[in-house]
């Protein structure tokens, strides 16, 4: 599996949580789609620390999500470690 597509499912910030115990563990997911979830910065979070330890990511998709600059804050510091 190299791709998924969790968008419209309404993940949420719990859901983000799991997301983000899976993506710490990944190691051939290369795409994962969480567009229209209502993850917001509390959310992202998780996935901005998980983004930290993951090296086969190379693609996610947060577009209309309730993510603020907080969030956005969040992953870009996760990126400059990755």
């Amino acid at each position: 599996l190299t791709e998924i597509d969790f968008g419209e499912n309404e993940l949420g910030d719990e859901g983000a949580k799991y997301i983000g115990d899976v993506l710490k563990v990944n190691t051939t997911l290369k795409s994962i789609l969480l567009y229209h979830n209502e993850i917001g910065d509390a959310g992202v979070s998780y996935i901005a620390e998980a983004l930290k330890l993951n090296n086969t990511l190379n693609c996610i998709d947060f577009w209309r999500n309730d993510i603020g600059t907080d969030g956005g804050v969040q992953i870009a510091e996760a990126l400059k470690v990755n």
